[in-house]
């Protein structure tokens, strides 16, 4: 009796810990490997389709292929306080008005950085409250990362990037540094 008050209860055991772990990171994985890929496969069949739809030389695709390029989505300027505002007010109005579009946020550097995955990011500070926990977290690829050697807390900056919806902050990924 005495030998099963003794026991350790289950959550005290190493092997538990080890689930645990092995849980987290898969989901980690899982989900930040989703977004890679879909974004991947993207860049993977846009270039098929541009040869796809100016292999047809005529003047009215050539005329076509003109209007395309001259109406390239245009960068929605956004400070990241209205953005940030727009994802606590109503995540799913933020989305439709933010998610999958290319925008031009000014806003001041919290922090710079690289995540778990060794990804560079630049984070942009929620102006009316210095503890918010809710920022525009900025990611940037690797040929754009030089840029960043220069920045500090507090400097104002206008980032150029696709944002991608609010996960623990508003991400926004393939972003550049405007001048």
């Amino acid at each position: 009796m005495e030998n099963a008050k003794s026991k350790k209860p289950f959550y005290k055991k190493w092997w538990f810990w080890l689930i645990v772990v092995v849980v987290v990171v898969g989901i980690i994985g899982a989900v930040s490997g989703s977004k890679n890929s879909e974004s991947s496969q993207s860049d993977s069949s846009s270039p098929s389709s541009s040869v796809s739809s100016t292999a047809p030389v005529s003047s009215s695709s050539s005329e076509k292929a003109e209007s395309e390029t001259s109406s390239a989505p245009q960068a929605v300027e956004v400070k990241a306080v209205d953005i940030i505002t727009a994802y606590e007010e109503n995540e799913v109005a933020a989305d439709d008005q933010y998610k999958d579009q290319l925008l031009k946020i000014t806003g001041v550097v919290k922090s710079v950085g690289t995540d778990v995955a060794d990804r560079v990011y630049v984070m942009l500070a929620d102006e009316r409250n210095e503890y918010a926990l809710l920022g525009v977290q900025c990611y940037f690829d690797e040929e754009n990362k030089d840029s960043l050697a220069d920045l500090k807390e507090g400097d104002t900056v206008t980032i150029s990037g696709t944002c991608e919806g609010k996960v623990v902050s508003v991400s926004v990924k393939h972003c550049q540094l405007e001048a």
